[in-house]
């Protein structure tokens, strides 16, 4: 997916959580071999039919200032829907999402 970097799908677990991940610029690395970047995340409550859209920061390998950008009230995002999602919040171009 273009402008999608080291996208991660995670399972479905035994509480009925799934994500959805992505880096939104290609990955870099600090001077200590940690991730730095900016990213997405799309987690999805199967048992609640509910899912939201976060980004956040890589800084020093960990996830730091996430942003709530949206909740989705019954609705579950399928990964096929994650390019044009991004797209409508601004987070990647029109290019990117087709």
């Amino acid at each position: 997916m273009n402008g999608i970097y080291n996208l991660t799908v995670s399972g479905i677990d035994g509480n009925g959580y799934q994500y959805i991940s992505g880096m939104l610029e290609p990955e870099r690395l600090d001077s200590n071999g940690f991730r730095v970047g900016k990213a997405f995340s799309v987690e999805i409550y199967h048992d609640k039919n509910e899912s939201s859209l976060w980004t956040f920061q890589w800084v020093g390998g960990a996830p730091r200032n996430w942003t709530h950008i949206k909740t989705f009230r019954d609705e579950i995002i399928e990964l096929s829907e994650v390019p044009a999602l991004l797209k409508k919040y601004g987070l990647i171009s029109e290019e990117d999402a087709l």
